[in-house]
């Protein structure tokens, strides 16, 4: 409630009534006083002739003065007084006004205050959660220009704010890829339509990146700000890398880091799908179980790992494949010259024999492993 103020106007006209009171009573007074002088003598002289009476008549007449004066001069005064306790009761009702509405604004301020508290403590615990929060959170308007971020935005970026706000969104993210699709976000945007599930790979300035899915949402001003975009961003960077490592466990050995069977398999229905002409080589240790057996599978699988590495390093003009156990695949692209490709297969596996078939020093033991090879071709267009 704002506070009361006086009537200005009302109390102007008490005021300028008091102050010219006593003017009007003395000019009353003197102007009584004056036709009194100059007429009360000559109507006495006209009445009464006789001059002892009239002597006696001028001093009624004084008395009679004085008493009428003086009735005069109480009434005068008692209007004054009138006057003067009405106007002290409006200012004391004014002074109760303005103290009560003192009052109630010293409590409006109080409770104010409290609200602005509250207030404040409530945005404290906003930026206090968008900061510690493992969710990059971008607010940023409809042209593209980020207006706030939080620190663990800044952080997946590699940036400080002074870097970021105010510049592109765009900017901060590469690839042809990326790109067109996050325009193709923001123009969804300003269509007024909120965007989810949004992934793309947000860029460090050291070259590294995470993958970030979003979810957008356009706030809408309340007709005086315009409206603005806050982005969530969450960051799925280890479920993706957990993605790949899946996919590479379901298709590598997980011993010797070769491709295993199901990677074969796939690749042989695409290689046969797509009709070039290639040999497969079946390759199996002789009497292995016999070694492990004597020595340990630890001492079996320290020569299988030797075994594959020597296999992707003397044969990258193969794809190496661990069958099961000791039984590896070697799968090799050929021209499409049917007549040599015999004698290029049976040069392979002598060379094949020559590489496994030699001395392997397993630790303190020395393994002098034997070969069986079969092999097969398919030409194009047949098997």
């Amino acid at each position: 409630m704002p506070p009361i103020k006086p009537d200005s106007k009302d109390m102007s006209t008490h005021h300028s009534h008091v102050t010219k009171s006593p003017w009007r009573t003395v000019i009353g007074y003197a102007f009584f006083g004056f036709l009194w002088i100059l007429f009360s003598d000559r109507l006495l002289a006209f009445f009464v002739q006789d001059a002892a009476l009239y002597t006696t008549m001028q001093t009624y007449k004084g008395w009679f003065y004085v008493i009428l004066t003086s009735i005069a001069l109480y009434f005068l005064v008692k209007l004054d007084y009138r006057h003067i306790l009405k106007l002290n009761q409006q200012l004391q009702d004014q002074h109760q006004t303005l103290e009560a509405a003192y009052k109630e604004s010293l409590a409006l301020e109080e409770e104010l205050k409290e609200k602005i508290g509250h207030i404040l403590d409530k945005q404290k615990f906003i930026d206090t959660v968008l900061d510690y929060s493992q969710v990059a959170i971008v607010v940023w308007n409809t042209d593209g220009i980020v207006m706030d971020a939080n620190s663990y935005y800044l952080e997946l970026l590699g940036r400080t704010s002074k870097d970021v706000i105010g510049k592109r969104w765009l900017d901060f993210y590469e690839g042809d890829t990326e790109k067109p699709k996050l325009e193709a976000m923001i123009e969804s945007l300003r269509m007024g339509r909120n965007v989810k599930s949004i992934e793309n790979k947000l860029y460090k300035s050291d070259g590294s990146f995470s993958h970030i899915l979003w979810t957008n949402s356009i706030i809408h001003g309340n007709g005086v700000s315009d409206p603005y975009i806050v982005s969530f961003g969450l960051n799925i960077t280890k479920e993706r890398e957990n993605e790949l490592k899946a996919i590479s466990l379901a298709y590598e050995d997980s011993l010797t880091g070769l491709s295993n069977r199901i990677a074969f398999e796939k690749d042989i229905e695409t290689a046969i799908e797509s009709g070039i002409t290639f040999a497969l080589f079946y390759m199996d240790i002789d009497q292995f179980n016999a070694f492990n057996d004597l020595h340990g599978h630890s001492y079996g699988d320290l020569f299988l790992k030797q075994l594959a590495e020597m296999l992707k390093t003397c044969c990258n003009d193969m794809m190496v494949y661990r069958w099961s156990g000791d039984d590896f695949i070697l799968f090799k692209l050929y021209s499409n010259d049917d007549s040599m490709i015999q004698s290029l297969m049976d040069h392979d596996v002598k060379t094949l024999k020559q590489l496994v078939q030699t001395t392997w020093k397993l630790k303190e033991v020395n393994y002098s492993p034997t070969l069986s090879i079969s092999s097969s071709s398919r030409a194009s267009d047949s098997l």
